[in-house]
Order: structure tokens, then C-alpha cells, then sequence
């Protein structure tokens, strides 16, 4: 078990159930435990806006509020924190039904002891955190499938000025497209065509490309294979004809 203070929120109207629930927590051993006590789900809300709390310890009916709303108006209060239904109801139905709605432990009124419940609220604080962390990794494995579909999908573009379109129907720079949506950064540069174009002072002529120069080379080597024949055919006119002479 954590040695970490837990810090657990009490939602119970019944004087002697709270009682007999704080009492419990002091004599808890497995770890320290911060308990506050409030009488009905409003107070309950208030505080909870004071603070953060690991824990909350929920009675089933409340004066402002019963059952299934209590359940549902608790889970809205306080979504990422775990909650523990106290009730006398011994209903296995309803337990189950609860558990399912994403409470995490069910606990009826008179059959716990302290070991019992600071167990309860350990396994349940530890059973919300690997829930959030699933659901954390949940939603970013679907945002990573929704950037896979786009780019995999048909990207409007632009014919004439090169602007990309997004869902709905907004025309966009592409690097302001491409940056909101692939999650990429861009770095500026200018290509040599644009170079000689905006900057012709600074480059009067054209920077030549890979494929020029290569084709340069190649032809250079061409004119140079027809001048080294035609040498060797004049060479060999002039000796023949010393010969003959």
C-alpha cells in the first residue's frame, strides 16, 4: 500500500454512519488518511471545489438527492477521482449496475470493518488511475488513426494559388494546412529558379540543377570522344600519305 496521505471525501447524511466511517479511518494502519465529512451532495460539491481529493465515500441517498441521480450527479462532480457507494440496500443487481456505470466498489452498511474499507479505497484509487491511463492512451491512439485517414484521404488543392481545403470548406496557406493537421514544422528557403527571379542582381545567372550539370558532363564527354576520332582519322591521312609520297 501507498504511504502517500489519501485525502477522501465523506458524502453521508446519517450522523452515526459518519461517525462509525471516520472512526474506521483513524484507525486505519495501512497508510495516513485525511477524511472530511459532508451531510448531502451540495455540501459535498462545494467542498470539493476547495480541494482535490483521491476518494469519495458516497452514500446512496442523500436529502437532495436518491439512487441513480445520485450516482450520475456524483460521476459529473468528479469523473477522474474514484467513488465508493455506501448503502444498506444488500441488492446484487444494483450493485452490479453500479459497477458497471463506472463506480468502483460497492460497499454495504454493516458488513465492513476498517480493514475492509481502507483496502476498498486503496484498490479503488488504483483501479481509477490505470482507467484514466487507458483512456488516455485510448484517445490518443484514435487521434493518431484520424491523422493516419487524413493523410491518407484526397487533399483539396488549390490549382491556381495552391491553397488546401479543409472540412469545412475554409481554404488555407498549405503550410498553415499541413502544420495544424500532420503536426509538422516548416523551415523556409528559395529554390534557385525563385532566387534568380526575385534576386536577379545577386544571381544573374540561373544556379544549375544536378540533372544540368550532369547533362553538361555527358556532353563534354560526347564532343570530346568525337574531337580525341577525328584526330586519330586525321593522323592516320597524314601518315598515309608521307607513305605513299
Amino acid at each position: 500500500m501507498s504511504s502517500s496521505l489519501i485525502k477522501a471525501l465523506l458524502i453521508e447524511d446519517n450522523p452515526d454512519d459518519a461517525r462509525m466511517i471516520l472512526d474506521m479511518v483513524k484507525e486505519a494502519s495501512n497508510g495516513p488518511m485525511d477524511m472530511i465529512h459532508a451531510k448531502c451532495l451540495g455540501e459535498g460539491k462545494k467542498i470539493m471545489a476547495l480541494g482535490r481529493f483521491d476518494v469519495v465515500l458516497l452514500d446512496l441517498n442523500l436529502p437532495d438527492s436518491a439512487a441513480w441521480d445520485t450516482v450520475a450527479q456524483a460521476d459529473q462532480m468528479v469523473s477522474s477521482i474514484p467513488i465508493i457507494v455506501l448503502t444498506g440496500l444488500d441488492d446484487g443487481a444494483l450493485a452490479n449496475n453500479i459497477i458497471d456505470n463506472g463506480i468502483q466498489d460497492y460497499l454495504i452498511k454493516g458488513q465492513f470493518d476498517c480493514r475492509l474499507l481502507c483496502r476498498s479505497i486503496h484498490y479503488a484509487i488504483e483501479r481509477k488511475r490505470v482507467l484514466l491511463k487507458k483512456d488516455k492512451l485510448l484517445a490518443e491512439l484514435r487521434a493518431t488513426l484520424a491523422l493516419v485517414n487524413r493523410l491518407c484521404g484526397p487533399l483539396p488543392i488549390c490549382a491556381a494559388c495552391k491553397k488546401m481545403r479543409d472540412n469545412q470548406g475554409c481554404w488555407h496557406q498549405v503550410e498553415d494546412y499541413i502544420h495544424d493537421h500532420f503536426e509538422a514544422i516548416f523551415t523556409h528557403a528559395i529554390c534557385p529558379d525563385c532566387s534568380q527571379r526575385l534576386y536577379p542582381d545577386l544571381f544573374p545567372n540561373p544556379p544549375k540543377e544536378k540533372e544540368d550539370v550532369a547533362a553538361e558532363v555527358g556532353n563534354d564527354s560526347q564532343s570530346g570522344k568525337k574531337q580525341d576520332k577525328r584526330a586519330c582519322r586525321d593522323l592516320s591521312v597524314s601518315t598515309s600519305g608521307r607513305l605513299i609520297g
